[in-house]
């Protein structure tokens, strides 16, 4: 005997993300404002494979996130466009954040490196065959120095960029919020 019920046939699309897991809830929630259904499988959140190890400055995890999701969804065509949108500004928002570092780090190598200079300078006037003494001292305190500051530029440099990236962090999210909103406006 056959089921009186018979189920609409509907076929899915589907996604995999890789982010970050301290962005995983973000990336639930504006995903599902377009549609994107998450899909819920206890057997991957037990697994090791759930979070992949990921050798970056913070040491963050990334989560594997899988929607599913209508391919006859209406409005597809300015979904996608605004999905596009979205995945820029959560891109953006990542390197924002990782800016910071990343010139830190520049600034505090530059100078380390520099120190280094002055350091082999140093040796190379006591090392000459007419020892330079006063030459040495002097390019060995600057090049200790240069090692010394690299620290602290690296501090300084990495809080400035931080402060000056607020504001723009700020818009993304607010791009991202928006497009949200305009998505959610076109699924329903």
């Amino acid at each position: 005997m056959k089921n009186s019920e018979t189920k609409d046939f509907v076929a899915y699309e589907y996604i995999s993300l890789n982010v970050k897991s301290e962005f995983e809830p973000l990336y639930i929630d504006c995903y599902e404002n377009f549609g994107w259904i998450l899909i819920n499988n206890t057997s991957l959140i037990d697994s090791e494979d759930y979070y992949i190890n990921n050798s970056n400055v913070n040491n963050n995890k990334l989560v594997n996130l899988k929607f599913k999701r209508d391919r006859r969804i209406k409005n597809k065509v300015e979904l996608l466009s605004l999905q596009r949108k979205l995945e820029s500004s959560l891109k953006e928002i990542e390197t924002l954040e990782k800016e910071p570092y990343t010139k830190g780090i520049i600034s505090a190598l530059t100078i380390g490196l520099i120190g280094t200079i002055f350091l082999a300078l140093s040796v190379f006037s006591i090392t000459a065959t007419n020892p330079l003494i006063i030459s040495c001292i002097i390019c060995g305190i600057i090049g200790l120095t240069g090692w010394f500051l690299g620290y602290f530029a690296y501090i300084k440099v990495k809080v400035k960029t931080q402060k000056e990236n607020i504001s723009l962090i700020e818009e993304q999210y607010n791009t991202i919020y928006d497009s949200c909103e305009q998505a959610r406006k076109l699924i329903d």
